[in-house]
């Protein structure tokens, strides 16, 4: 559950800041075609190797893996805003 809100809210934040109202997947490849610091890129893979894990879901995370990714989804969210407020 942890994590499917975690998601929700980083789609949430994305379709705010790019419009539209797209799946996680798509913002992350609109978010690489453009060039990305290391800490945007390590968010990124970090995001595409677990989101199916999320979408589909056999197992719930650690208490310790949810608070990690959650500070983690954070950041991301907070690094995104801030290019985005940038580039205005």
């Amino acid at each position: 559950m942890c994590e499917s809100v975690r998601f929700g809210a980083l789609v949430s934040m994305l379709r705010r800041i790019y419009g539209g109202k797209e799946e996680l997947g798509h913002y992350i490849n609109k978010i690489e075609q453009y060039p990305v610091s290391k800490e945007e890129a390590d968010f990124i893979s970090c995001f595409k190797s677990i989101r199916n894990k999320v979408n589909h879901s056999v197992r719930v995370s650690s208490r310790v893996d949810a608070e990690r990714m959650f500070k983690t989804t954070k950041r991301f969210i907070l690094v995104i805003a801030k290019k985005k407020l940038m580039q205005n």
